[in-house]
């Protein structure tokens, strides 16, 4: 019986690593293809928001067939997502243990904080969209091009992603090589904060309660 369990355990120890190596291998040579693909793209796609062990991460393969242009969007999709559960995550832990707007009278799971702020105030949903019609406005002054031919824009070239000409603290580096390393901290971090707030998010609906009450 003991030799059987040992059996299975080094079975299943020899196909985990199979799947490890597979993995890498795809990492590997995905990265090596879009590294001769496009410099530009290899660069601010591969490189920024890349670390090790596992590099470009898309076990998927959601990145195949797409061009620079496409991916530039796709990039910048994911730093706006990222921003945002940022300040959702932050948000949530917050509102739930310090919140002096409206008299102290919104409280509770953070889940249910905007619906109450709209029953205290009626154009509150018009204050939140003018907020980000102006973030919006400004990407699509600074970062988009005019639409082609084929009625589709893109982002300019020479555009970097999530940059807006804002940073009224003055933290963006002067050195390339240390605003690099900054933007792939921004892109990891948003990443866990999309994870993060996904998962607030999940505990509410679920229990109805704070996140720490």
């Amino acid at each position: 019986m003991h030799q059987v369990r040992k059996k299975r355990e080094s079975d299943a120890s020899d196909i985990l690593l199979v799947l490890t190596c597979k993995f890498f291998y795809y990492v590997y040579t995905h990265s090596h293809y879009y590294s001769h693909y496009h410099s530009y793209y290899y660069y601010s796609i591969i490189i920024i928001g890349a670390l090790p062990p596992v590099g470009f991460f898309d076990p998927l393969g959601l990145s195949e067939g797409k061009t620079p242009e496409e991916m530039k969007k796709i990039r910048e999709a994911e730093l706006k997502h990222g921003r945002l559960a940022m300040l959702a995550s932050l948000g949530f832990l917050t509102a739930e243990n310090f919140n002096p707007l409206f008299d102290g009278k919104i409280s509770g799971a953070a889940l249910t904080h905007f619906q109450q702020a709209d029953d205290l105030l009626r154009y509150f949903w018009v204050v939140v969209l003018f907020g980000v019609g102006l973030v919006e406005g400004q990407t699509i002054i600074v970062g988009w091009d005019k639409p082609g031919n084929d009625g589709i824009s893109n982002l300019k070239e020479d555009y970097v992603n999530g940059d807006l000409n804002f940073d009224p603290l003055g933290l963006k580096p002067e050195d390339d090589e240390a605003f690099d390393i900054m933007r792939t901290k921004e892109l990891q971090n948003g990443r866990l904060a999309m994870l993060g707030i996904a998962g607030m998010i999940a505990q509410e609906l679920v229990d109805g309660k704070p996140i720490l009450g």
